[in-house]
């Protein structure tokens, strides 16, 4: 086991010992805030409640704060990249990564580390 698997399983262990609820594949329909917390609907037909919502959302972040009806002041915009290998003698052309524009009305950013 990793380190970071065994970090994690601590740190889920902690957080259920001091109360949390740990709920797994959810997809979230719906979230509304309330003066003690928030209320969580699930696509599967689950209702959830908390004075406190930690979310995994990952690539989802930004649909989940327009859920409770804020503005995020972002938009995540993933795009799948795809990898070609330039035969040696063209590798003076292009040394870094090139990747296409998902939707051209989109504005975006990456950060990228080279290899």
């Amino acid at each position: 086991m990793s380190v970071t698997a065994k970090s994690q399983r601590r740190w889920q262990k902690i957080f259920q010992a001091r109360g949390g609820e740990i709920i797994y594949n959810a997809e979230v329909s719906g979230l509304s805030e309330h003066k003690n917390g928030v209320v969580i609907r699930t696509r599967q037909g689950g209702e959830y409640e908390a004075s406190t919502l930690i979310s995994c959302s990952g690539l989802m972040a930004d649909r989940l704060v327009k859920m409770l009806g804020l503005e995020p002041g972002f938009i995540i915009c993933p795009f799948r990249g795809e990898y070609f290998r330039l035969a040696p003698e063209h590798n003076q052309i292009v040394n870094h990564l090139i990747y296409p524009i998902p939707d051209p009305q989109c504005r975006f950013w990456a950060c990228i580390s080279p290899a």
